[in-house]
């Protein structure tokens, strides 16, 4: 929450995707000479006892580690990583004159798949025999990632939403009745707040308004639903006859994005920045 912090997670945000750039100003210049321009992209490592904010997990590649039982090396084994140096500096040697090989995308997270591309490219050079099992772990990972969206807590709001669908007037949806919907049948230690999901439907996208009696209510946006059908898989039948409303890439929905998310700062921050 912190503008401190915000910053690093747009930087972040920035640095899965080539020919990302993020602006800063130089204090010790004036004018057009303090605003420099930074490359950020490149592969990123971190490490935590906490999950990672939604965006920047979306675009990575997540391992759980487990306390080690083993005895670890007091000091690092120097020989055998000057020989791990020197072959990645004869790899990066050997192929900067030659475009990476091209390679069919097999998964349908987009954004998992910018992650993947790149080290699908480098195994079809380097051990193309395994590639077999190395698109079987993507595709596991990418079944295991779906499974936690369609359990998460915004998908419970979605499927609370879309049961309310017969008490929209107007072109609205009062978000007590969604509250209602998302509380039935849960204990008092699990029912939540309307001011909770009316943050998590304005998240989502939809907009807010009020009844001509002054109500805290939604718009009810028949194509924004439906991507969020698609989205969670949700209710597909449902949302058939609305039209061809697919998830659509970063590239694609860049600007959109960051006209609904009022994002200020769309020289560099990611569509979905928390």
């Amino acid at each position: 929450g912190k503008d401190r912090d915000r910053d690093i997670l747009q930087l972040l945000n920035a640095r899965f995707q080539r020919g990302r750039r993020v602006v800063r100003v130089n204090p010790d210049k004036e004018g057009l000479d303090s605003i420099l321009e930074f490359d950020v992209f490149g592969s990123t490592i971190l490490c935590g006892v906490d999950e990672l904010p939604e965006t920047p997990r979306s675009r990575a590649i997540v391992f759980v580690m487990e306390q080690n039982v083993r005895p670890v090396a007091k000091v690092l084994d120097s020989k055998r990583a000057d020989i791990l140096r020197d072959r990645l500096c004869a790899f990066r040697g050997r192929y900067i004159e030659e475009k990476m090989p091209q390679v069919e995308r097999f998964l349908k997270d987009g954004r998992l798949c910018d992650a993947v591309e790149p080290l699908h490219q480098i195994l079809r050079l380097v051990k193309p025999d395994i590639e077999t099992d190395f698109v079987e772990f993507f595709k596991r990972i990418e079944k295991e990632r779906q499974q936690e969206t369609f359990d998460s807590f915004d998908a419970e709001v979605v499927k609370a939403l879309l049961n309310c669908r017969d008490k929209v007037e107007q072109g609205k949806i009062l978000i007590s009745h969604v509250t209602e919907n998302f509380n039935l049948g849960k204990n008092e230690s699990e029912r939540v707040s309307i001011k909770t999901i009316g943050r998590v439907l304005t998240r989502l996208g939809l907009k807010k308004t009020r009844t001509t009696g002054g109500i805290h209510a939604r718009l009810w946006d028949e194509n924004r639903i439906a991507r969020l059908c698609r989205k969670f898989e949700l209710n597909e039948s449902e949302v058939d006859d609305i039209g061809d409303v697919s998830d659509v890439s970063d590239d694609k929905n860049l600007i959109s994005g960051e006209t609904e998310n009022n994002l200020q700062e769309p020289v560099y921050i990611d569509t979905e920045v928390e």
